[in-house]
């Protein structure tokens, strides 16, 4: 090639046969273009690499590597397709490449056996300002019911101290971005424990704004998820020693019965024909597999309940699996293992009437006396409901003095304060932080 009879663009040199297929758009193959000008298909070869190679040094890619992707784009699109078109055919979900319904596939692959160890997931929701803030005009820390959404810290506390914590694998922290992002992150949390892992919903498959029910039906398809998993409401609290013997007998998950008189079996539930059953306000103890044939079942519905439908993966999954003969049923009569204490109201299962005035004797009865899995919910302890000044002193000072500090939350030894260190502009100002804003 003579420098005489090409053009100098910048630091490249182009063929004046091929100046014009650069600087133009290809209209047709590039054969077909330089064949007209009396070239050979050799020729046509070797200036298309040429022209290749400039086409890379130029944009950092050829049309060929365009094309290439964009093919290869579209047949990683196709396969998605096919493997939705097979999900919503029962075909080749939850493990394995049988497509039979039910619970086989999993038994057939060990997936479903009894494991000595278990993840925690945990769900968690705001709507008043934590620590962490980007707005600065909202600095000041909100303390209201126990204490600002702050329930999560006696959780994982009670998690650490009545032993659950050896026997689980790693301990998510569901959360909406957008309320992390304007609220801050939960205050105690200690996010550098190896354990411990926060989740975006969003990240999930749920929408802009993730309802309930979608963190409820995307749990299993949390990356790394073990084979059993617990669910735990942020608002429930272990207050005594851990046993699997409270997940398992003779080889199979239990299933608590009539633990939380408040929960009604929702309409969006299919169930086939099967009884419909529901864990209610308390731990759900589920397995990846079994979620993963029920999500095989009733695709639609999960899809909903991604986009902010109605539909109730607890309460299809705990009828199906009950439905299958894959539960243990199991009755808590004398409230060992959980109980749902609704204060202010005139029965409840915190030991009988607990409206108006009895609420704080009935409190300090239940507290006297805690099951493993405990929920305080109601009068003096949640924001929408009335107000009472003495079961709120009572529930805090159990909270602080109760549960003893754990590696789990931070800083250690102290009640509640930001996850990351905060220093005060002023000394006399207890308000006056630089908080510094986490974004796990």
């Amino acid at each position: 090639m003579q420098l005489s009879s090409a053009v100098v663009l910048g630091l490249f040199i182009i063929p004046p046969a091929a100046l014009a297929l650069v600087v133009a758009p290809l209209s047709q193959p590039i054969t077909h273009a330089v064949e007209q000008g009396g070239m050979s298909h050799l020729q046509a070869e070797q200036l298309k690499r040429e022209i290749q190679e400039e086409e890379k040094l130029l944009f950092g890619h050829s049309e060929e590597d365009v094309a290439a992707k964009e093919a290869k784009e579209a047949m990683e699109a196709e396969e998605e397709v096919k493997a939705e078109v097979a999900q919503e055919s029962g075909l080749k979900l939850g493990g394995s490449d049988s497509a039979e319904m039910g619970p086989s596939a999993c038994q057939a692959s060990g997936r479903s056996k009894p494991q000595g160890k278990f993840d925690v997931v945990i769900s968690w929701y705001t709507k008043g300002f934590q620590s962490h803030l980007h707005n600065v005009v909202n600095l000041k820390e909100q303390k209201s019911g126990v204490e600002n959404q702050n329930e999560i810290t006696y959780l994982l506390r009670g998690i650490d101290q009545f032993r659950m914590l050896p026997y689980v694998n790693h301990i998510f922290v569901i959360m909406d971005r957008n309320v992390v992002r304007y609220h801050g992150a939960p205050r105690n949390v200690n996010w550098k424990h190896p354990k411990i892992k926060a989740v975006y919903a969003q990240d999930l498959g749920c929408s802009a704004t993730p309802t309930r029910e979608c963190k409820l039906a995307s749990m299993h398809k949390i990356p790394g998820l073990s084979e059993w998993y617990l669910y735990i409401m942020d608002d429930i609290f272990l207050a005594r020693p851990f046993s699997m013997n409270y997940l398992f007998s003779a080889g199979k998950p239990k299933f608590w019965k009539g633990q939380d008189n408040w929960v009604a079996a929702p309409a969006d539930c299919p169930t086939k024909g099967m009884p419909r059953l529901q864990t209610g306000h308390q731990p759900w103890f589920v397995n990846k597999c079994y979620m993963q044939q029920v999500e095989r079942e009733n695709i639609y519905g999960f899809k909903s309940a991604r986009n902010g439908g109605h539909f109730s993966a607890t309460c299809v999954y705990d009828s199906w699996v009950n439905g299958h003969g894959l539960t243990s049923a199991s009755f808590d009569h004398g409230h060992q293992y959980g109980l749902v204490c609704h204060l202010g109201i005139p029965w409840s299962q915190c030991a009988g009437n607990a409206a108006g005035p009895a609420a704080l004797p009935a409190l300090n009865r239940v507290l006297a006396h805690p099951p493993m899995f405990l929920n305080i919910q109601g009068s003096g302890i949640s924001d929408d409901y009335p107000a009472d000044a003495g079961v709120r002193a009572r529930a805090t000072q159990w909270f602080h003095t109760f549960f003893r500090p754990s590696a789990l939350t931070n800083p250690a030894g102290a009640p509640h304060g930001p996850v990351l260190k905060a220093q005060k502009k002023k000394p006399e100002d207890p308000n006056s932080f630089a908080w510094v804003f986490h974004d796990p």
